[in-house]
């Protein structure tokens, strides 16, 4: 039995074969925030680690999703000059996610990527830094 479905236009062979499987390969580039580790109880970090790749330390609430979509809605709020949301955002990842038993030194930045690229090969066509915060920690 095939099943035509509206959102490709094609007849597929449902629940078995679709081509509606991933998402289309980006024409054109994307703006996405992050957060990387500069320093570390003093000691430099270069370059600056993404915060996903960072062994040293640990998240207090491991949920990555929820991680990742918080640090869009920051910089959402960041990029419409919401200072009050943006503010929120901040202190709720920073209580929530940024829990080292160190110092540390991060910065909040919103970098333009091709996806594929920038996960391959590590290619960043523009970054911009928009926060920049040290969190003493004495545990």
């Amino acid at each position: 039995m095939f099943l035509y479905t509206p959102i490709s236009g094609s007849f597929d062979l449902f629940p078995l074969f679709t081509w509606n499987i991933f998402r289309p390969y980006p024409k054109t580039p994307d703006w996405y925030y992050i957060v990387k580790i500069k320093e570390v109880n003093g000691r430099s970090i270069n370059p600056p680690m993404e915060i996903i790749d960072f062994k040293e330390g640990s998240f207090k609430n491991i949920h990555f999703y929820s991680f990742t979509q918080r640090l869009q809605s920051w910089g959402m709020a960041l990029h419409k000059n919401d200072y009050e949301s943006s503010e929120k955002f901040r202190k709720e990842i920073e209580a929530d996610f940024l829990v080292f038993n160190f110092s540390v030194v991060y910065e909040f930045k919103r970098i333009e990527i091709h996806p594929i690229e920038y996960k391959t090969k590590g290619e960043i066509i523009n970054s911009v830094v928009l926060h920049e915060r040290r969190i003493n920690r004495d545990f």
